[in-house]
């Protein structure tokens, strides 16, 4: 807190937006709406860290960051947090491969599952779905865990395996019909995006506005 303080001593212009973000939005967002960040705010730097949900959440307590936008679970208690974007979750492989005939959760366990690591916000939430139905990663006969989304895509452009992602972050491979989505009968939920700060931040009125300008921007670049 006290680095953020001393940030704010200088002259506004100079006062940097720094902020992290899941690689979830950053595969799948950021780029949609980098650019109007920097025309909304002409003349403050920005400073954009990418990492899983946990280590987020550590460089906000750790005062690294200033906010964070998150997709993954944590304690909202803990926080103050608000909604900025609804995404779908779900599963998707290779277009009209081998698995894109899947009736049921029951035969997405027989596919090689694509994973990310431990404490990203995808696998995060593909536990928790799979808890509330009473099954568990292990039932997946087989798992591959990559710390990279466009690796893991890849893959699945391959047609070597499935994965479990937010829409969003696939958007250019469904665009370019490079994969596809499973049916939502094997496994689908919405979800929300969090604007995540610490609380009683003596900066509020600046992160309110920059949830603001993320909550509006996004609903502009990528429409319901």
């Amino acid at each position: 807190m006290d680095r953020q303080i001393a940030f704010r001593m200088r002259q506004e212009s100079e006062v940097p937006i720094r902020f992290g973000v899941t690689r979830s939005i950053n595969e799948g967002v950021m780029p949609l709406i980098a650019g109007d960040l920097l025309d909304h705010y002409p003349d403050r730097p920005v400073e954009m860290t990418v990492n899983n949900t946990r280590t987020l959440i550590e460089l906000l307590e750790d005062g690294i960051v200033d906010f964070a936008l998150i997709e993954g679970n944590f304690e909202h208690g803990k926080y103050e947090c608000r909604a900025w974007m609804d995404a779908e979750f779900l599963g998707f492989c290779g277009k009209k491969g081998k698995y894109s005939r899947m009736t049921g959760l029951s035969q997405a366990f027989q596919a090689p599952l694509l994973l990310r690591e431990p404490g990203s916000g995808t696998r995060d939430i593909l536990e928790s779905v799979l808890s509330a139905r009473g099954f568990e990663l292990s039932n997946f006969q087989k798992i591959s865990q990559f710390e990279s989304i466009p690796v893991i895509l890849e893959l699945v452009k391959q047609d070597r395996g499935i994965t479990f992602a937010y829409r969003v972050a696939v958007r250019k491979e469904l665009e370019r019909e490079e994969i596809e989505p499973l049916p939502e009968h094997v496994l689908y939920l919405k979800r929300q995006f969090w604007f995540v700060t610490l609380p009683s931040s003596p900066f509020a009125e600046d992160f309110l506005e920059l949830f603001d300008f993320f909550r509006k921007t996004v609903r502009k670049r990528i429409p319901d």
